[in-house]
C-alpha cells in the first residue's frame, strides 16, 4: 500500500478582511458520512452566519464542495485546491463567513477562503499514513549497532530494546515487497504495487516500452500485484511504444505516475493540447460560459500569465498530461469572463444612450462619417487609436471638430456617463472608402535575448508594415517589452500583423495598446 497524507488532528483558523470574519475548520475523516456529519455540526453551531462553505476529499477519489451562496467558484474550489496542493486526503474543511458589510469581490473571496482553509490545515498538521510490519530481532551484542543501522536504512523505527543473553530489538518496518529481475537484481516496492510499478522502478525507458509481463515464467496481466520473492520479467515492445493513459489509474507508486506524466508531456504534446482543449471547453459549457470555438484560444490565452503559462497551448498541454487541473484554472477563467461581459454590457449601454440626431449621410472626412455633420474636421483619439473595423463614436470638441474614439474606450465610456458631456457624443461610423493607413500601437512581451529587435523588425519588413515609433525596455523575469507605433489599414490587417509577430522566436504575447 502506498503512503498517503491526512490531517493530524482537528485544526482551526480565523481570517478577517474588511470586517468579514472567516472561521476555518479542518478535521480528518474516514468516509462521506463522517464528513457530512462534521459539516452539519458546523452549520448548526454557526446557524447565524451568512455562509458555511465546505469541501472534503477521500482516498477513493471522492471530492465534494459547496459555495453555499457565495459567487460560484470563489469558495469551495479554492478550499479544495489547498488540500490537493498539499496532497492531503481523508479530510473535511468548513469555512464559516460572518459578513462585515463590505463586498470583497471575486479576488477578495478567493484569497479569504484559501487563507482560512490553509491556516486551518497548518494548525491541524499533516501526518503520513502507511502500513508497517512489527518484528522482533534477536542479535548478539556485537551485532547490535549494525542491526539498528540496518533498521534505520530501511526507514524503520526501533520501538523497544531488551537486554538479556542477547539483544532483542522490537522494530517497525515499512511494509514493502521484494521482487527479483531475471538477472537477480532486487527491486523493492510498496505493498500493493503491480508489474507496471516494477517496470518503472527498473528504469523509465523499461516502463515506457512495456507491453507484457512474466512472473515466474508465467504470463500475467500487467496490473498483477507483486508479491515478495517473485521473479518478474518485463516484456518490451518497440522503442517508440509508450505508456497508456489508463496506466495512471492503475499504478500505485508516485514514481511511476510521475514518469508516465513526463512521457506524455514530452512525446504527445499535440495530443495533450487537443485533449486539454476539449476537456476545458466542455467544462466551460457546464459552467454556462459559451465561447465560440474560433475565439476560445484567444480567451484562454488572455489568462495565461495569471495561470503561470505563456499561452493557451501550454495551458491545454498541461491539462492534457495532468500537470494542471481544470479546477485550478476555472476560477481565473470565470473571473475573466465576468469582466468581459461587464465591459460588453457597459459598451452596449453607452452606445444606446447616445443622443438621437438626424441622419445625414454626407461626405466622409478621413474615411469617417459623423451623423449630423458635413465635412467636419475630425481627429483620431490617441487614447484608443481606432482603426477601420472598430465600432466608433464621436465627441464634439470645442474648436477642434469631432474626436473619434472606439466605443469600448474607457475614456469615452466614462465621459458618456457624465451628464455635462453626454450631449456632445454623437454616432459615427466608417465610410466605404477609408485612408490607406492609420497609426496603431502594439506592445510585444518576449524573452530577452540578442537579435530580438532585429527579428521583430525583419518580420514587419516582410509584410511591409511602416514603423513610426519604437521603444524597448527590459523588465523582470528576463523579459523585454517592445512598444511600437505602426501603419495599419484596418482591424483585419492588424490581426494579420499580430499573428505574424506572435510567430517570432521567444515572443510571448502581442497586444494592441
Amino acid at each position: 500500500m502506498d503512503s498517503y497524507r491526512i490531517p493530524t488532528t482537528t485544526g482551526a483558523s480565523e481570517y478577517v478582511d474588511k470586517r468579514s470574519r472567516f472561521l476555518g475548520l479542518v478535521q480528518p475523516v474516514g468516509s462521506e458520512d463522517e464528513a457530512r456529519a462534521v459539516i452539519a455540526a458546523c452549520k448548526k453551531q454557526y446557524h447565524d452566519a451568512r455562509h458555511n462553505c465546505w469541501c472534503y476529499l477521500l482516498r477513493d477519489g471522492t471530492e465534494r464542495y459547496s459555495d453555499d451562496g457565495e459567487p460560484q467558484g470563489t469558495a469551495g474550489i479554492p478550499m479544495l485546491e489547498v488540500f490537493r496542493r498539499a496532497g492531503v486526503t481523508n479530510a473535511v474543511c468548513v469555512v464559516t463567513r460572518y459578513f462585515g458589510g463590505v463586498l470583497l469581490g471575486t479576488g477578495g473571496l478567493l484569497r479569504a477562503y484559501t487563507a482560512a482553509a490553509a491556516d486551518a490545515l497548518s494548525d491541524a498538521g499533516i501526518s503520513e499514513v502507511r502500513r508497517w510490519l512489527a518484528c522482533e530481532v534477536s542479535t548478539p551484542y556485537a551485532l547490535y549497532e549494525p542491526v539498528r543501522a540496518a533498521v534505520a536504512a530501511l526507514g524503520g523505527v526501533v520501538q523497544e530494546t531488551q537486554y538479556a543473553a542477547a539483544v532483542t530489538l522490537c522494530a517497525l518496518l515499512p511494509e514493502e515487497v521484494f521482487a527479483f529481475t531475471p538477472k537477480g537484481d532486487v527491486i523493492n516496492l510498496p505493498a500493493g504495487a503491480n508489474c507496471i510499478d516494477f517496470a518503472y522502478a527498473i528504469h523509465s525507458a523499461v516502463g515506457n516500452r512495456m507491453v507484457g509481463c512474466k512472473v515466474n515464467n508465467r504470463i500475467v496481466p500487467i496490473d498483477h500485484v507483486v508479491a515478495t520473492g517473485e521473479i518478474i520479467e518485463v516484456i518490451l515492445g518497440p522503442a517508440d511504444k509508450g505508456p497508456s493513459r489508463d496506466w495512471l489509474k492503475i499504478v500505485r507508486t508516485s514514481e511511476a505516475k510521475s514518469k508516465i506524466r513526463n512521457w506524455f508531456k514530452k512525446m504527445r504534446r499535440e495530443e495533450n493540447i487537443q485533449q486539454g482543449r476539449d476537456a476545458l471547453a466542455k467544462e466551460l459549457r457546464r459552467e454556462m460560459i459559451f465561447i465560440p470555438d474560433d475565439q476560445l484560444d484567444e480567451f484562454v490565452g488572455s489568462c495565461s500569465r495569471r495561470l503561470r503559462q505563456n499561452n493557451a497551448e501550454e495551458i491545454y498541454a498541461a491539462i492534457g498530461y495532468g500537470g494542471m487541473t481544470i479546477a485550478n484554472c476555472l476560477p481565473k477563467l470565470k473571473e475573466e469572463w465576468q469582466k468581459l461581459k461587464a465591459a460588453e454590457a457597459a459598451e452596449n449601454k453607452s452606445v444606446e444612450d447616445l443622443p438621437k440626431v438626424d441622419l445625414s449621410r454626407v461626405h466622409a472626412t478621413d474615411g469617417v462619417v459623423v451623423e449630423g455633420f458635413d465635412n467636419t474636421p475630425i481627429k483620431f483619439a490617441k487614447c484608443c487609436s481606432p482603426l477601420p473595423g472598430d465600432p466608433i463614436v464621436g465627441f464634439i470638441t470645442r474648436g477642434f471638430g469631432v474626436s473619434i474614439h472606439k466605443q469600448s474606450c474607457a475614456n469615452a465610456v466614462s465621459s458618456m456617463k457624465d451628464p455635462s458631456n453626454a450631449p456632445r457624443w454623437v454616432k459615427a461610423y466608417w465610410a466605404d472608402s477609408v485612408k490607406d493607413s492609420y497609426k496603431a500601437g502594439l506592445e510585444i512581451i518576449a524573452l530577452n535575448r540578442n537579435e530580438l529587435l532585429s527579428d521583430v523588425l525583419a518580420a514587419l519588413a516582410d509584410i511591409r508594415v511602416p514603423i513610426y515609433a519604437m521603444n524597448a525596455r527590459q523588465v523582470e523575469n528576463n523579459c523585454a517589452v517592445i512598444s511600437l507605433t505602426i501603419g495599419i489599414n484596418n482591424t483585419e490587417h492588424l490581426n494579420r500583423v499580430v499573428a505574424r509577430l506572435s510567430k517570432v522566436k521567444d515572443v510571448l504575447k502581442v497586444t494592441r495598446s
